[in-house]
């Protein structure tokens, strides 16, 4: 199971959902509220969404809090996705510990591949 939490400005928290359900999430609560769950297999992921108009690098201050919530949660991995970027610092935290950071390069790669096998349906047409 995982979850998906942080601040939810401008739909961003239903857009991961629903990326994250492409690759084989499934949805269990809503997806716009902070502590949404998703399952996939057996595993428990938590994933964070960081508040998108905040412009400043993801700092290793807020990765280890992250971290404790990963770990209190008894998950197998956190996945921390934001637009902007991380420190180098953050990136080296992160190999030390079950995250995955995705920054907005990363987040577009994520979304389009995604999206790969998504039919457009006729109402696009």
């Amino acid at each position: 199971m995982g979850v998906i939490e942080g601040n939810d400005e401008g739909g961003h928290g239903g857009l991961i959902a629903d990326m994250l359900h492409r690759f084989g999430h499934e949805i269990v609560t809503n997806p716009s509220a902070p502590g949404s769950v998703t399952a996939k297999g057996e595993k428990k992921f938590i994933t964070r969404c960081a508040v998108p108009t905040d412009l400043k690098p993801i700092s290793t201050r807020e990765l280890a809090a992250f971290h404790d919530t990963v770990i209190a949660a008894n998950a197998a991995r956190g996945f921390f996705i934001t637009v902007r970027s991380f420190t180098d610092a953050a990136e080296q935290y992160a190999r030390t510990a079950p995250l995955d950071l995705i920054d907005g390069k990363r987040l577009v790669k994520a979304l389009n591949q995604s999206r790969k096998h998504v039919g457009v349906g006729s109402g696009y047409v």
